[in-house]
């Protein structure tokens, strides 16, 4: 990290990034919901206020996507963290993070691509929307089999051009990750990780990222919301455009059922402290397996992002981060994490 992010981290814990000698806040910030598919795109001046408290916070480890949009084009989660770094001037302040992978053909159809050409293309793209001339961290957001070789060497290229600083991945599988690997180095993985998607633990996914010094950051670590315990039903947990509507998690049947999951978490943090929450729990239970896993928790909420921030305090003892690995694998989670149409771009 360079020299003015890590003086601005400093109200925040660091933890070291992949084997760059760089250093990222402890807990990231992913930036989707400020855009895309939680409802309402935010205003600017919400965005703005968002930005800010997550710099007070040391939070500085941010994660955007070009298909981060509620229009029928790319672009617009990128152009509200742009148009904060135009006129707030604190680029410099910020480890930020961008995907590409998919388009978008007008009247909001998606496509999925890994070819060298778009890669080149999504980058400059997304350069201009985010008022940046370098992206530190760069990810292609979904695999496209065949292509796995094209969109490495489009990354390897970019970086030796001096457009992105490092490489990542996200819900590649183990062969993707070393067939990609094999062209140039992944300096991070994304990929969704939380206790009622506990898998990325125990399936090799984590250990080949470990093995390969290669930096993990689980997505949707807090269960997109639901593993705070702070929902009954699915009705307050989502409003109008909320995708999580059409997710088999979030059915009256899987929540009740997958509730007792968070239940059990809600048990372990009375026991940790007053104010200790479920959230914090999972995201603490997160970075006690390595220092190379960054969490991104999303909201649009300051008072949720205070409270995620603070999960970083959170210490659990051997036996705690025991006693949680043997819940979330014995539990079973009712409900696929995605629609089946989604299955052919994950990981597992």
């Amino acid at each position: 990290m360079s020299t003015a992010v890590a003086s601005a981290a400093g109200k925040s814990p660091t933890r070291p990034f992949s084997n760059t000698g760089e250093r990222v806040s402890t807990i990231g910030y992913g930036a989707m919901g400020l855009a895309a598919f939680y409802g309402k795109p935010k205003s600017q001046s919400e965005c703005d206020a968002v930005f800010e408290r997550l710099l007070q916070l040391g939070v500085t480890f941010w994660d955007t996507s070009d298909i981060y949009t509620s229009r029928p084009s790319l672009g617009q989660g990128e152009e509200q963290l742009g148009s904060w770094f135009k006129s707030a001037g604190k680029r410099d302040q910020v480890f930020l993070a961008t995907k590409w992978g998919f388009a978008l053909d007008g009247q909001g159809n998606r496509s999925q691509h890994g070819e060298y050409d778009y890669a080149i293309s999504a980058c400059e793209a997304s350069l201009k929307r985010l008022n940046t001339d370098k992206i530190d961290l760069y990810y292609h957001h979904r695999p496209a089999p065949g292509q796995i070789e094209d969109s490495a060497r489009a990354m390897r290229d970019l970086k030796q051009r001096g457009s992105i600083r490092y490489v990542g991945v996200s819900e590649y599988n183990l062969d993707q990750l070393k067939q990609f690997n094999d062209i140039v180095h992944i300096d991070a993985f994304q990929i969704e990780l939380s206790p009622w998607t506990p898998q990325p633990l125990f399936n090799g996914l984590v250990d080949w990222c470990t093995a390969n010094k290669t930096q993990i950051v689980p997505y949707s670590p807090l269960g997109r919301g639901f593993l705070t315990g702070k929902y009954q039903k699915p009705s307050d947990l989502f409003s109008e455009g909320d995708f999580r509507s059409a997710n088999a998690r979030y059915t009256e049947e899987a929540f009740a059922h997958n509730m007792k999951l968070v239940d059990q978490i809600r048990a372990i943090a009375a026991q940790k402290g007053a104010n200790v929450t479920p959230g914090q729990i999972s995201l603490a239970w997160l970075l006690a397996h390595g220092d190379n896993i960054t969490p991104i928790p999303g909201s649009t909420q300051i008072a949720n992002i205070e409270e995620n921030a603070n999960a970083a305090a959170i210490q659990l003892t051997r036996d705690e981060v025991a006693s949680i690995d043997k819940l979330v694998q014995e539990f079973k989670t009712l409900g696929e994490r995605y629609p089946a149409s989604y299955q052919a771009t994950l990981a597992f």
